[in-house]
């Protein structure tokens, strides 16, 4: 669970660098409803 978490995350910072930042809001706002999702 932590792993994938950390990898996520990880994954959401490399991501940011190439999109920016309009991109990464949208990106960390579709990724915390994922992560919601998951883990009720």
């Amino acid at each position: 669970m932590l792993i994938s978490k950390t990898i996520a995350v990880g994954a959401g910072v490399i991501y940011a660098r190439y999109l920016g930042p309009e991109q990464f809001g949208l990106y960390s706002y579709i990724l915390s409803i994922i992560t919601v999702s998951i883990f009720q």
